[in-house]
């Protein structure tokens, strides 16, 4: 098995993946994803089914801020702030430091904070 999942039938995951979790992913976690996989340590992203999970839930709270906790190629992050209300932000604390203004956002700009010790 070469994912993360409860699952035990790697090809059920796979039909889960392409028939319900790829088709509602946005452009931006697409490209992030393929990138992501490339990296020898791929599997420390979270799967796009975990991703897509975490935006349903901060949707279904009507989230506005968010905190995230380290980051490895920003595909939670970016799900994170997908998910948000417009006015919404997320907190980043890591090892980088500023702030940035992503273009990647369906109502707009959304501020994306790194936070660092």
């Amino acid at each position: 098995m070469d994912h993360k999942s409860l699952l035990q039938s790697d090809a059920l995951y796979q039909y889960i993946l392409e028939t319900s979790v790829y088709p509602r992913e946005p452009e931006p976690l697409k490209e992030l994803r393929e990138l992501t996989s490339k990296h020898p340590w791929h599997v420390m992203a979270i799967p796009p089914d975990e991703g897509q999970f975490l935006g349903l839930l901060l949707k279904l709270m009507n989230a506005k801020n968010t905190i995230e906790i380290g980051v490895y190629t920003g595909y939670s992050l970016l799900s994170t702030a997908l998910a948000l209300r417009s006015d919404g932000k997320v907190l980043l604390y890591s090892h980088l430091y500023g702030c940035i203004n992503s273009r990647y956002s369906q109502t707009g700009e959304f501020n994306i904070c790194i936070w660092a010790n």
